[in-house]
């Protein structure tokens, strides 16, 4: 179950400021379960591309685990990511990801 991760500031474009995707700094693809080897930078933003048929549980965080069900300082609770979908996901300086099986 491969999930792509890309590290990214968002861009501008044109004259109007409209908010879109800046240049990836790093891209990983995870095979679930797996966590990143990359941490975010201050004021990133990841975007999450999920390449499967079946939906996967994600988390980020400094020490991140989708199997969390409640948020620490540590890691986000596990949140769902749907099944061939693209999720923009705002992060803090240092955070990775975490991707698990849905169950």
């Amino acid at each position: 179950m491969p999930v792509k991760v890309s590290f990214m500031r968002p861009g501008f474009v044109g004259s109007v400021s409209i908010l879109g995707l800046g240049r990836c700094r790093v891209s990983e693809t995870i095979t679930v379960p797996g966590s990143t080897t990359a941490a975010a930078l201050d004021g990133e933003i990841v975007l999450l591309c999920s390449t499967e048929a079946v939906a996967v549980v994600v988390a980020h965080g400094i020490t991140p685990d989708a199997a969390a069900v409640v948020s620490t300082p540590a890691t986000t609770a596990g949140y769902a990511l749907a099944p061939l979908s693209i999720v923009p996901v705002a992060m803090l300086a240092g955070d990775k990801v975490n991707i698990k099986a849905f169950v």
